[in-house]
């Protein structure tokens, strides 16, 4: 959910692009309401959070198991 931060501040950043050069007020805007956006989502992965307890995103062996004898 802590990645969702980072997206929307990338998605700021683009809107922003999009923007006329002479219209700060807009910009202020887009990047305020990206800032909020990425406080908001990080807030709630902050309280969603369980503490001690150990959050597994992905379980992938770190060495792939072999099929044959090493010996053959």
């Amino acid at each position: 959910m802590l990645a969702w931060t980072i997206y929307i501040s990338f998605l700021g950043a683009l809107a922003l692009m999009f923007l006329p050069k002479d219209n700060a007020r807009a910009a202020r805007t887009v990047a305020l309401l990206a800032g909020l956006g990425g406080l908001a989502v990080a807030v709630a992965g902050f309280l969603q959070a369980k503490p001690g307890e150990i959050l597994t995103i992905t379980k992938l062996p770190w060495i792939a198991p072999r099929s044959s004898s090493p010996f053959t």
